[in-house]
C-alpha cells in the first residue's frame, strides 16, 4: 500500500538506502525501491528526481548517520585505546546479516560508481571524515600517555582506516566473526607497538 502524500522525505530515503545497501545501486529494481518506500514512482521521482538523484541522496544520508554514530562511538569512552577497541570490535559483534551487508561506501566502490563524479565526491568526504576521526583519537591517545609519542596520528589513522576498509571487504565476503576479531586486535597491537 503506498504512503499517504505526506511523508517524511528522510524516513523514506532510509527505506530506499537500505535496499541499495543490500543490492547496489545497479542491482536495486524501481520496483525494489518502490516497494520499500510505500510510495508511488510519480512522487519519487516529484521528491527525489530520478534513480541516480535518489541513490546519491541515500548515499548522503548514509554517510550522514554513519558520521554522527562513529563520532558517538569514538567519543563514549575516555581512553583513546578503548574507543578504538570498541569500533574495531564491533563489526566482530554484528549479526552475520549485518556483517555481511558491510559498508554502503565499500560497496559502492567495488561495484565500480566511482566514476560518478557526485558519487566519488560522497566517498572522498566520507573518508576524509573517517581519517580525520581516528586522527583525533589518536592524538588523544598520543597525549594521554596511551600511544607511544613516537605514533604520527595522520599515518596511524590512514593505516587504521586502511585495514577497516579490507576488514569490510573481508566481512561482506563471508568472513567469520572469529576472523574479524582476530584481524581488528592484530591491527590494534601492531598500532600500540608504533
Amino acid at each position: 500500500m503506498a504512503r499517504s502524500k505526506t511523508f517524511e522525505p528522510d524516513e523514506i530515503l532510509r527505506e530506499a538506502m537500505q535496499v541499495f545497501w543490500v543490492y547496489g545501486f545497479e542491482g536495486a529494481s524501481m520496483q525494489q525501491l518502490l516497494d520499500a518506500m510505500q510510495i508511488c514512482r510519480q512522487s519519487l521521482y516529484d521528491t527525489f528526481g530520478d534513480k541516480r538523484q535518489l541513490f546519491l541522496r541515500a548515499l548522503k544520508l548514509y554517510d550522514r548517520e554513519q558520521s554522527k554514530q562513529r563520532q558517538a562511538l569514538l567519543n563514549s569512552e575516555k581512553s583513546a585505546r578503548k574507543a578504538l577497541h570498541k569500533l574495531f570490535l564491533g563489526l566482530a559483534a554484528e549479526t552475520v546479516e549485518k556483517r555481511h551487508r558491510g559498508c554502503l561506501m565499500v560497496k559502492v566502490v567495488a561495484e565500480g560508481l566511482t566514476s560518478d563524479d557526485e558519487a566519488s565526491a560522497i566517498i572522498a568526504r566520507n573518508a576524509r571524515s573517517y581519517r580525520r576521526s581516528l586522527q583525533e583519537v589518536l592524538a588523544r591517545g598520543v597525549a594521554d600517555g596511551e600511544f607511544p609519542a613516537s605514533l604520527a596520528p595522520g599515518a596511524g589513522a590512514s593505516e587504521l582506516f586502511t585495514v577497516l576498509q579490507g576488514r569490510w571487504v573481508s566481512a561482506q565476503s563471508g568472513a567469520s566473526a572469529n576472523t574479524l576479531r582476530k584481524s581488528a586486535q592484530m591491527a590494534l597491537h601492531t598500532l600500540e607497538q608504533k
